[in-house]
């Protein structure tokens, strides 16, 4: 068995999408020979699923950087969770801080974690040598830690992007100074990488451009678990339901799915009882206030456990998945796209339909693709999925299979076995 250095800032007992990719690396990297020593964030955090903890396997050793180091499993998990605090004060307090980060915390506002993590990955370096380091990002903290202590150690970098880093059309840099700052590290953590792993062709592709032929450039995307959907699918029943997992922000809102729903409901004469839209996730109070303007049950259902959201997309007659449509946003590739795949429930994706979500939705025959902002269209489809209702959910596409978590963790594996080997 060989070891690993892992160092992921979002790991359990923290909850949400960002945690999953390096909790199935995690998971099955073991099978394939590599051992994950794994630094993780050790903060209050408020997106909280201790049930993700029990898929970490009982010999992976977790270091926690940060002020909460008496993490352990069961019931000790909920000393982790510090739900935010709700008062006006506090409100404003973090506003305040959030705004302020952006111009002073580098490279992000996880800056914080650079320290302790130097800290515990050196210690645990210190007892046990490992043959290579991997560092997930965002935040792109890790990546700058990452890149030191591989340094230090005098192994194998290997870089994962879950997210673009300079490039990314959603980061909106407070000046052009911020982005300059952000490329030249960027471009130093990238001269020191062996090897680089993206989530999408698109960003694969730019590394490939800015890296030559030297550096591998792997594109491993996110993906499903076998093992999350061992349950059988309840049947739909009850109202008609939209579904949708995730947050929205700047560039990617549902206000042109909302006119639609609204338009369909209006053109049916679907009351609530017939049809509701749910938000499945962290919702801002400002995003539930605009959705209420429209003539159309909306319903949030909060942060819930990975399980618990697996079988609301399960269940419902439709998942919905947005993308905006900035430029260079076709080369988003969200991370539930494969689970709603898996799923088995039709996808009304409005995304770039040039992009890599509509190329995948449309090779595997899932769902109707359109233009984010294509009300009318969007209206049409919802109509005719209506009328399509399925009862019982399709089978896997035959070409899904080459996203499940443990053969993406296949090939992750195969990479650390060419670095550590150069």
């Amino acid at each position: 068995m060989r070891d690993v250095l892992f160092l992921s800032y979002f790991f359990p007992p923290m909850g949400g999408g960002a945690v999953l990719r390096a909790l199935k690396f995690v998971k099955y990297l073991p099978a394939f020979g590599w051992r994950p020593l794994v630094v993780a964030g050790a903060r209050g955090y408020p997106a909280f699923d201790p049930s993700l903890v029990e898929e970490i396997p009982e010999e992976t050793a977790v270091t926690w950087a940060g002020p909460r180091r008496d993490f352990g499993r069961g019931d000790e998990a909920a000393a982790f969770y510090r739900p935010p605090r709700k008062d006006l004060a506090s409100r404003l307090a973090r506003y305040a801080a959030t705004k302020l980060c952006r111009f002073v915390s580098f490279p992000d506002r996880y800056a914080w974690f650079a320290d302790p993590a130097r800290r515990a990955a050196r210690a645990v370096l210190a007892e046990r040598p490992v043959e290579l380091v991997l560092s997930t990002a965002p935040p792109f903290t890790c990546h700058l830690v990452g890149a030191e202590l591989a340094r230090e150690a005098g192994v194998p970098l290997v870089l994962d992007y879950r997210d673009s880093w300079t490039d990314n059309p959603f980061t909106d840099f407070p000046t052009a100074f911020h982005r300059r700052r952000a490329r030249r590290a960027e471009g130093r953590v990238l001269e020191e990488a062996a090897a680089v792993v993206a989530v999408t062709k698109g960003m694969a592709g730019t590394f490939r451009s800015r890296l030559g032929a030297g550096v591998p450039v792997r594109f491993i995307p996110n993906g499903y678990d076998e093992a999350d959907f061992a349950e059988s699918a309840v049947a739909p029943g009850g109202p008609f339901t939209v579904a949708y997992a995730g947050q929205f922000y700047p560039g990617r809102m549902p206000w042109a799915f909302l006119e639609a729903a609204s338009a369909f409901a209006r053109a049916r004469r679907l009351g609530p009882e017939d049809f509701r839209v749910l938000f499945l996730g962290h919702i801002g109070r400002r995003v539930f206030a605009a959705a209420a303007k429209f003539p159309v049950r909306v319903e949030g259902m909060g942060l819930l456990s990975h399980g618990d959201a697996v079988r609301a997309m399960r269940a419902a007659d439709v998942n919905l998945l947005i993308i905006g449509s900035q430029p260079g946003a076709g080369a988003t590739l969200t991370g539930k796209i494969f689970e709603y795949l898996r799923a088995g429930r039709p996808i009304l994706a409005l995304v770039p339909p040039d992009g890599e979500a509509a190329a995948l939705v449309r090779e595997l025959d899932a769902g109707v693709v359109l233009e984010p902002d294509d009300a009318a269209g969007a209206e049409a489809a919802l109509a005719k999925l209506y009328d399509d209702r399925p009862t019982a959910a399709r089978a896997a596409p035959a070409g899904l299979a080459r996203f499940e978590r443990r053969h993406l963790t296949a090939e992750l594996a195969a990479l650390f076995d060419d670095v550590a080997e150069l």
